[in-house]
């Protein structure tokens, strides 16, 4: 992914003519200006509730055998299906924003998957918005089809039982995406952190 912000910019701009010694003399480590620059990525990406660096997040991966680092970043839950927002709205907000890409979305019941929409939804990066082209039932369905599958969960119930299960990627592709406005800000957090101790 890279480095949004690298030692040397900490020592030779954000804090130039800082000394990074103790007072015997002990050099303050690259290794520790990295664990600051992490920790400031860390707190902007939460205060602004926004993703910065690039995750793959995978809807319930142990279900699906996947591993950690391997195969995904972090975890989500199933999305609530809700047929009056589907109606009113037609897209599902992802917990994380920015997206990328959305590599699975799939609408499941109980017992098995309904279909997939990958061939028709269209991504707001930034907002993180998956936009639906076609309602979540295919015009080739049945009407009898269509009873018997949505039926059972309207009143109160519809929610509980059919659910999305989304797979995609957040934050920025790599670090030399971040803008630079961004990048000053996590930056100057980290300067700030590190005069704590200096």
């Amino acid at each position: 992914w890279g480095e949004i912000v690298t030692p040397d910019d900490i020592h030779y701009t954000y804090l130039w003519g800082v000394g990074f010694r103790a007072s015997d003399g002990t050099p303050f480590r690259d290794e520790q200006i990295t664990f600051f620059i992490n920790a400031a990525l860390r707190e902007i990406s939460r205060r602004l509730n926004i993703t910065i660096k690039k995750t793959r997040v995978a809807c319930e991966p142990q279900r699906r055998k996947l591993e950690k680092g391997k195969d995904y970043d972090e975890e989500e839950s199933f999305y609530t299906f809700n047929w009056a927002r589907v109606q009113r709205q037609g897209f599902i907000a992802t917990r994380k924003r920015p997206v990328s890409s959305v590599s699975k979305l799939d609408l499941i019941s109980r017992n098995e998957k309904i279909r997939s929409f990958l061939d028709c939804f269209t991504l707001d990066k930034t907002k993180g918005l998956i936009k639906f082209f076609k309602p979540p039932f295919r015009m080739s369905d049945t009407q009898k089809g269509i009873r018997a599958a949505v039926s059972p969960y309207r009143d109160g119930y519809q929610g509980n039982h059919l659910f999305y299960s989304i797979d995609y990627i957040a934050g920025y592709e790599s670090s030399d995406d971040v803008p630079d406005d961004l990048r000053e800000i996590i930056a100057k957090k980290c300067a700030v952190d590190l005069l704590n101790i200096i």
